[in-house]
C-alpha cells in the first residue's frame, strides 16, 4: 500500500500537526440521506449528511485520520432524480480548503467518485421537471409569480385559464417577464376574449405557428432555452380587465436548476 501514488500524512513535513476533513457542501430540494464512503491509509470510512429541501446551501465537516485514498457520494433516497441535489466535496488540511473533489448532481443511479470514474446516462443533463402552481389572484387582479431564491427557471409552458365577466369589453392577455424592475418581454396570446367565456391562455416554448385560437384555448410561444434567475417575475397585464374578471391559479411547467454557491 505504501508504494501507491497517493498522498498519506507521512509525506507531509507537517505530519504531526496536520488535521485532515472534508468540507460536504450541498444543495437538494429534497431530504435525502447522503453517504460520502471512501478509505485512507488507516482504513475504510463512512460519513452520513441528511439534507434539508430547500435549495439553500448546506456545509458539514467531517474529520478524518488521513488523507482520504478514494471517496464516493451516494445518495441513499430512491424517490430523488436527476437536477435535486447537487453536492460537492472538498479536501481541507489545517482548517484550509486544497484541494475540490468532486462536484456535481447526485441522486440513486449515479453518485460521485474521486478519482474519477467513468459514470455515465443515457440521457444528457436535465434539471428537476416541475410544475410550479402560482397563487390564484382576486377577482379583477392579475397574476404574478415570482422565481424564488436558490433557484433558476427554464420555462418550458405557462397555462393560464381567465374567466370574463359580463362587461361589454375585449380582453387581451399579455404574459410579461419583469427582471424585477423593468418589463423584458411581452407576450401576446391568441386573441381577444370577449364578455362572459371562460378560456385557457396556453404558452409554449420554442414553437413557431405564432398565436392561434380554437375553442376555447389560446395558443402562443416564446424563444426557447429562456432562463429566468432569481427574482425575476412572470405576471400578467390584461388589456381592459374588468372588475369582475377572475383568473385561476397559473400553472408553469418549468425545467429547474440549482444557483450554485462557490
Amino acid at each position: 500500500m505504501q508504494n501507491f501514488p497517493f498522498l498519506t500524512r507521512k509525506m507531509l513535513t507537517f505530519e504531526h500537526s496536520a488535521t485532515f476533513q472534508l468540507r460536504l457542501s450541498v444543495q437538494s430540494t429534497a431530504v435525502t440521506t447522503l453517504l460520502i464512503t471512501g478509505a485512507t491509509r488507516a482504513g475504510l470510512f463512512t460519513l452520513t449528511h441528511i439534507t434539508g429541501a430547500t435549495g439553500a446551501e448546506e456545509v458539514e465537516l467531517f474529520s478524518l485520520t488521513d488523507a482520504p485514498i478514494w471517496i464516493s457520494v451516494i445518495n441513499t433516497q430512491e424517490e430523488t432524480i436527476e437536477g435535486m441535489v447537487f453536492a460537492r466535496v472538498a479536501l481541507v488540511i489545517n482548517e484550509n480548503r486544497l484541494h475540490a473533489l468532486v462536484a456535481g448532481y447526485v441522486d440513486l443511479g449515479r453518485p460521485l467518485t474521486w478519482p474519477v470514474t467513468q459514470n455515465e446516462r443515457s440521457i444528457g443533463h436535465i434539471g428537476e421537471l416541475v410544475t410550479i402552481t402560482g397563487a390564484d389572484p382576486a377577482a379583477g387582479a392579475e397574476i404574478s409569480v415570482t422565481v424564488p431564491d436558490n433557484f433558476y427557471w427554464k420555462i418550458m409552458s405557462v397555462r393560464l385559464t381567465l374567466v370574463t365577466d359580463a362587461t361589454a369589453a375585449n380582453r387581451r392577455v399579455h404574459l410579461v417577464i419583469n427582471n424585477g424592475t423593468i418589463d423584458m418581454i411581452d407576450i401576446l396570446t391568441g386573441t381577444n376574449q370577449t364578455a362572459s367565456l371562460t378560456r385557457n391562455h396556453n404558452i409554449y416554448a420554442d414553437l413557431t405557428f405564432g398565436s392561434t385560437s380554437e375553442d376555447d384555448d389560446y395558443q402562443a410561444s416564446f424563444p426557447a432555452n429562456f432562463y429566468l434567475p432569481p427574482g425575476f417575475i412572470l405576471k400578467t397585464q390584461t388589456t381592459n380587465l374588468a372588475a369582475g374578471d377572475n383568473y385561476g391559479a397559473p400553472l408553469i411547467y418549468v425545467e429547474r436548476f440549482l444557483t450554485l454557491s462557490i
